[in-house]
């Protein structure tokens, strides 16, 4: 046979022969790579919720963390069980004819915190108070059954993502992981991912519990005060909206609601509850919606926002307009990656105006709406409003009442109190020459609004912290003028002397009654009052002119600030006399109430506050529930607007228990004093359910099998 060449041994020119073996090894390769990523990652699926549990302990939560040690000690600290007690001493006499259940709604974790911690973040616990026909009293505490509640207790650990760890890098990886968590089917949000643990309210026969980023829970109260969770509310609108045109829908509100404010108004001549939802993530930033008595959904509208989503806790509400809050607590999540940043998502403006939204009850879509602008300001709570006929033209007069301050802080770090070392050795209250100081002596203010670089006394304020800066009593009138302004953005500047206005997205003018010439009005020396005050506005819907006057000086009543307000709610969208407030005197801890009689302050200009008590020391209280005489069946037929009793759990630092405390409204007399031999955790907001509303939504369940 011939002889090979070396191309027939070697292969074509430029080819390099391989032994077998690497041939081999090389085609196991090809075929091994693949096989081995696909079998890690069936095995990264089949153990992902190990995998993602692993990263959290390994990047987010592989430290100690410090900065919600304040909100998770001394009264702030959860209790880990729902206890029924009873029947319990009273100190003291219960009014006759007082029937029914004292609720408040407040955070308390199932499970302790990984990272960061705040006040908000706790899963909605609720306290109830049950006054019998006996005078017997008992207490019982039970969790809000949330969608998140159930799946962390499904998991036996926390897994949501909190308000408390939302700052800096470690916040995004926070988000990360919430996100894979979803991904991987961990969790679910289709159900909402509200810890339901702000407020409650009774409409349309049921109880709700109620929190600003979820939609309501139903409750259901047994006759004994315990509190079962039903279910999420679903909303369900009336028919003849149900069967409206489809561009009709999209007009008037079709976007689902996600959000659910935790005050709503419910008209007490109507008994429709008006509320609202905004949103953060996307648009509609805000929607306003209103349930008629049976809970049925009948109108809701989608309203623009001047500069995009910002943080908005309440409402007020009149018997012609529905009035929105759009105070610059914006939403920046650049915030907490940028240099020189605050390292939180939420950023107090000072540079920006408050801004006040008026939209007639009947409106028929968000175009109608109104905005006046204020300097900037914070309100969380309102107490009352109503419209009057202006005696100077042909429109109308809105008066508001609301806890307003011109400085505030949402930052999480410093809104923990361990930071900034304040004891339970601190908290016995603050003596009247500290706070004279703190309201006095603070320095001046920084354009950027960084806190924690200022001078002046940082501690934590009601719903977050807040910083006590320099701030005088009222002793003059100044006026400033307003200008139309020229173009919109998320930052618009303004001056001390010169406020701009942002005009709608589109442009128009013809909305905004600020295209007339008008001045801004306040009562002032030229200073802000840097702490929560009682403030009066008014705005006049045919001049324009916007107006807002403290009502009087809360630092004379050994409190640096006042907030929690309540009324008697027959005069809602009325006019009112009568405002209680609860006054703090560290941090979120409150030493008294004090009661304002407002007809003082529109007569003659003197102290309006015609009654108060203080705590006893080293006793601390919450909100102040005013509960009508009326409320009872031995109430006076015609019941004065203050007739009636406020009631508080008040906590005992020394014996570290709770009381359930009951006061005469008029003069705020104590009446009765209950000890509920558990401690009760500081708190957000209650209500008073009668007798008659109690059996009430118990006959509905029975009746209906009612279901939300």
């Amino acid at each position: 046979s011939p002889q090979r060449t070396a191309t027939d041994r070697d292969g074509p020119r430029g080819w390099v022969a391989m032994p077998m073996s690497e041939t081999a090894l090389a085609l196991g390769l090809a075929l091994g790579i693949p096989a081995v990523l696909g079998l890690v990652a069936v095995l990264a699926f089949a153990y992902r919720r190990e995998l993602v549990l692993w990263m959290d302990r390994r990047l987010i939560y592989n430290t100690e963390s410090r900065e919600g040690l304040g909100f998770l000690r001394g009264n702030f600290a959860p209790v880990d069980e729902e206890v029924f007690r009873g029947p319990l001493h009273v100190e003291g006499a219960l009014p006759s004819g007082l029937r029914g259940v004292f609720m408040r709604n407040g955070p308390n974790p199932h499970f302790k915190p990984l990272g960061g911690y705040h006040w908000f973040d706790g899963d909605g616990m609720v306290h109830s108070v049950r006054i019998k026909d006996s005078g017997t009293v008992f207490y019982a505490n039970n969790w809000v059954r949330t969608a998140r509640l159930e799946q962390e207790l499904s998991h036996g650990q926390p897994l949501f993502w909190k308000i408390g760890e939302m700052s800096g890098p470690k916040g995004l990886l926070c988000l990360l992981s919430y996100n894979l968590k979803r991904a991987f089917g961990m969790l679910s949000v289709s159900d909402g991912l509200g810890q339901a643990n702000t407020s409650l309210v009774y409409h349309a026969k049921q109880v709700m519990a109620l929190h600003e980023g979820d939609l309501p829970y139903v409750l259901r109260v047994l006759c004994n005060g315990v509190a079962e969770t039903i279910g999420r509310l679903k909303i369900s609108r009336r028919q003849q909206e149900q069967q409206q045109p489809q561009q009709d829908k999209q007009s008037k509100g079709s976007a689902p609601l996600e959000h659910f404010t935790a005050h709503p108004k419910v008209d007490p001549e109507t008994g429709d509850m008006h509320y609202f939802g905004y949103n953060l993530e996307h648009a509609p930033h805000l929607q306003y919606g209103v349930m008629d008595s049976k809970g049925e959904e009948i109108k809701r509208i989608e309203i623009e926002l001047p500069c995009g989503p910002v943080m908005m806790h309440d409402m007020a509400l009149t018997r012609k307009y529905a009035v929105f809050l759009y105070m610059p607590l914006f939403f920046r999540p650049q915030e907490m990656v940028q240099p020189g940043g605050s390292g939180f998502p939420f950023v107090f403006d000072e540079e920006a105006p408050s801004k006040f939204g008026l939209l007639p009850r009947d409106a028929e879509d968000g175009s109608e709406i109104v905005w006046y602008d204020l300097p900037a300001g914070m309100i969380f709570h309102v107490c009352n409003a109503w419209d009057e006929k202006s005696s100077e033209g042909d429109g109308d007069v809105v008066h508001l009442y609301a806890c307003s301050t011109t400085e505030y802080d949402l930052d999480l770090v410093a809104s923990a109190s361990s930071k900034y070392n304040i004891s339970d050795s601190f908290v016995v209250g603050l003596k009247p020459a500290d706070i004279a100081a703190a309201g006095a002596a603070g320095a001046g203010k920084t354009s950027n609004n960084k806190s924690r670089s200022r001078s002046g006394k940082f501690i934590p304020g009601a719903h977050g912290g807040m910083a006590l800066m320099g701030g005088k009593a009222d002793s003059g009138d100044v006026k400033i003028s307003i200008n139309k302004s020229t173009k919109i953005g998320a930052n618009f500047g303004i001056s001390s002397r010169n406020f701009s206005r942002s005009k709608s997205r589109d442009g128009n003018l013809s909305r905004s009654v600020s295209s007339r010439p008008r001045f801004l009005e306040y009562r002032g020396d030229g200073e802000d009052t840097d702490a929560f005050s009682l403030v009066h506005f008014q705005f006049h819907t045919d001049t324009g002119l916007a107006q807002q006057q403290t009502v009087f000086d809360h630092r004379n009543y050994n409190s640096y600030l006042v907030e929690f307000p309540s009324i008697n709610s027959a005069f809602l969208t009325k006019p009112n006399r009568f405002i209680y407030l609860a006054t703090f005197c560290d941090g979120m801890k409150t030493n008294g109430i004090i009661k304002v009689d407002l007809r003082k302050y529109w007569t003659d200009g003197s102290s309006p506050v015609a009654a108060r008590v203080m705590f006893p020391d080293k006793h601390f209280g919450g909100e102040a529930v005013f509960v009508p005489a009326a409320e009872s069946p031995d109430g006076p037929a015609k019941a004065e607007e203050d007739d009636g009793y406020v009631m508080t759990l008040v906590y005992n630092a020394v014996k570290a228990t709770s009381y359930f405390m009951v006061y005469d409204a008029k003069t705020l007399k104590e009446l009765a004093k209950v000890d509920l031999q558990v401690r009760v955790p500081y708190g957000f907001h209650g209500t008073f359910l009668s007798e008659e509303k109690l059996q009430t939504q118990l006959k509905e369940f029975a009746a209906n099998s009612l279901s939300p």
